[in-house]
């Protein structure tokens, strides 16, 4: 071991070093070539201390300095310590505590050492990075960032020891008591729809959650900061546009937003501000999306209505896009990238009278502040079954929808690459749950999957959800609400170079939960799977890997928690994982927000983390 340390040591030996043979912490490169320590050239008269020529700093080199970080004597582990960690486990976690520890310790100085790179950079050699075309704005951070930048030592140790059996349970009523004007609730109201969106911001160093609850002609906004301890009202409006953010009053906005109308006679119009106001007199809500950015309302009479959610581009609540139409809404969604939002519409054919899905894809084209202009896409699906469930995946470049009553899904590609034009959308992938059955019984040896048409009658719901899985995996996930006792799917497509796909395998079967899923969402970390039951179970699904292809028999299922029941799927209660993964976010029609936590304790020492109900192991 102390051979290797030494041969890892040599290369931080540079020549004309100050003190000869001493390693360099602050590795850089020179425009001649040499490789110097950074302050001895900042110190010096801005000549290369090896060959001497003037020269200067191109870069400094953040793999050496990370290496140098390593080697530090300082910062290295003793065995000893190893030795008192495995005979104390149950005591608090160091530095030096154990595996997952030193992961969270190298995961933070990775990303502390990318951010000296970028502030020790002079203007002049700094390395500019390629600039994205229009269509797609610049993100503040990824997924693997965000998880990265949340990583603690004491809370991964916590998660180790609870992790899936053992979390805290911690409750809030959404009751406002300060804004009683604004309320919309009384004490029998409840709300018919939610939506929640979570995201680890680096500024404040915590997890920021936030979520929507809406009625027929209102909706709420709320958000969520460990630091403040409970929910706090951020703004809430009504149907008609009124809204009411950092006052005690509705207002009218001042801007109407863009307008886009669109009649399938031609192209999409701009409408005037008075058909939009009578339209949104008479129109009710029905369902609800929220990203970081935008909360995005649909509703009857074909209205679509996007208002701003985040306070660091203007008024929350204020309208930013409306859109138009002359046919019913029947689902919404909003890309990861927020400048893509899907809606599935039914247009019925004047001369036959038949139904015809459409989905309508609008491009936000936006800058740092605005949405300058909104660009719909119109596109035909080639089945007269109305469109259900849409969802985008991570990179914002592929649509999977599902259908009402044939429990057909399909998958759209919208571009080739994350940062090319959303130009000729293509169909990729179609398949149906009850047209299945022989592949199934094939792979499964299971032969409860018969074609019965009771899957079609309005008690068996078919397809009730549909995500993609984590970036970097062909995963989908299928639940469905149905008599013939179908079990959530999840499956693994094989793809032609992500242009067209040519089969898929069945990878997990959970028929441990029932049959009556509305919800599934997966958690950033690979570990594990969430559903939610139409009478609002909360189900955690911990598997090996599901980055990779899982096996049916290692699978624990604990029963998380409860939220309100629901009669339909828009009514069902909205889940989500924290960026870490370490939490989990539940919102629902009651106005009940929930969250569960892996990492604030350790089980039989906080009297506050109880085990989970397991339901298989």
């Amino acid at each position: 071991m102390e051979v290797k340390t030494s041969r890892l040591e040599n290369l931080l030996r540079f020549p004309g070093a100050d003190p000869p043979g001493g390693l360099v912490s602050d590795a850089a490169v020179l425009s001649c070539g040499c490789l110097v320590s950074e302050a001895q050239y900042l110190a010096g008269p801005k000549s290369c201390p090896v060959c001497f020529e003037e020269a200067s700093m191109i870069t400094p080199i953040a793999p050496l300095r990370e290496l140098y970080k390593l080697l530090d004597p300082k910062q290295r582990r003793s065995s000893s310590s190893r030795q008192s960690l495995r005979k104390s486990s149950d005591s608090a976690p160091t530095e030096s505590m154990d595996l997952v520890g030193l992961f969270c310790k190298l995961a933070r100085e990775e990303t502390e050492g990318k951010r000296e790179v970028a502030l020790s950079s002079s203007p002049e050699t700094e390395m500019k990075a390629p600039i994205l075309s229009p269509e797609v704005p610049k993100q503040p951070e990824d997924d693997l960032d965000n998880m990265l930048s949340g990583l603690n030592e004491q809370e991964e140790y916590n998660f180790s020891r609870c992790f899936p059996f053992h979390r805290k349970l911690t409750t809030f009523q959404t009751a406002n008591n300060k804004l009683k004007k604004l309320s919309l609730r009384s004490s029998a109201a409840r709300y018919n729809g939610c939506s929640l969106c979570t995201r680890y911001d680096k500024a404040v160093g915590e997890e920021i959650t936030t979520f929507v609850l809406i009625t027929d002609k209102r909706w709420e906004l709320y958000t969520y900061r460990p630091s403040s301890g409970k929910p706090s009202l951020l703004a809430c409006g009504k149907s008609t546009g009124e809204f009411s953010y950092g006052s005690s009053e509705y207002k009218p906005s001042s801007k109407p937003g863009l307008i886009v109308k669109n009649e399938f006679g031609g192209k999409s119009t701009s409408s005037d501000s008075e058909s939009v106001g009578s339209k949104l007199k008479s129109w009710v809500h029905l369902s609800c999306c929220l990203s970081r950015r935008f909360l995005v309302l649909a509703g009857t009479r074909g209205v679509v209505r996007v208002l701003n959610a985040d306070p660091e581009y203007g008024d929350v609540g204020a309208p930013v896009y409306t859109y138009l139409t002359n046919f019913p809404i029947r689902c919404i969604s909003i890309a990861p990238k927020e400048n893509l939002i899907a809606c599935g519409i039914t247009a019925r054919e004047r001369m036959s009278g038949k139904q015809q899905p459409f989905v309508i894809l609008h491009q936000l084209d936006m800058d740092q502040q605005n949405v300058k202009s909104v660009h719909p896409i119109t596109i035909t699906i080639p089945y007269r079954d109305p469109l259900k469930v849409i969802s985008f995946n991570a990179a914002s470049t592929h649509i999977i929808c599902s259908t009402v009553y044939e429990m057909r899904y399909f998958i759209i590609r919208l571009r080739s690459t994350p940062t090319s034009v959303c130009k000729k959308p293509m169909l990729i992938w179609s398949d149906m749950r009850v047209a299945s059955r022989q592949k199934l019984e094939e792979m499964t040896g299971d032969r409860s999957y018969d074609t019965n048409v009771d899957d079609q009658v309005m008690d068996s719901e078919g397809i009730t959800d549909i995500k993609f899985g984590l970036p970097g995996t062909n995963t989908i996930a299928i639940t469905t609400a149905s008599w013939n006792n179908r079990p959530s799917l999840l499956d693994d497509v094989e793809d032609d170079r992500n242009l067209q796909i040519t089969d898929y395998d069945v990878t997990l079967k959970v028929p441990e939960i029932g049959s009556s899923i509305y919800r599934v969402e997966f958690s950033p970390r690979g570990d594990s799977i969430l559903f939610l039951d139409k009478s609002g179970r909360i189900f955690l699904v911990s598997t090996p890997n599901a980055r990779t292809t899982m096996s049916q028999t290692k699978k624990i299922i604990v029963l998380l928690g409860e939220a309100a029941n629901a009669v339909r799927p828009n009514e069902a209660a909205s889940v989500s994982y924290s960026s870490d993964g370490g939490k989990i976010f539940v919102v629902d029609r009651r106005g009940l927000f929930q969250v569960f936590d892996f990492t604030k304790g350790i089980p039989g020492e906080d009297p506050e983390v109880i085990k989970c109900k397991i339901v298989s192991v």
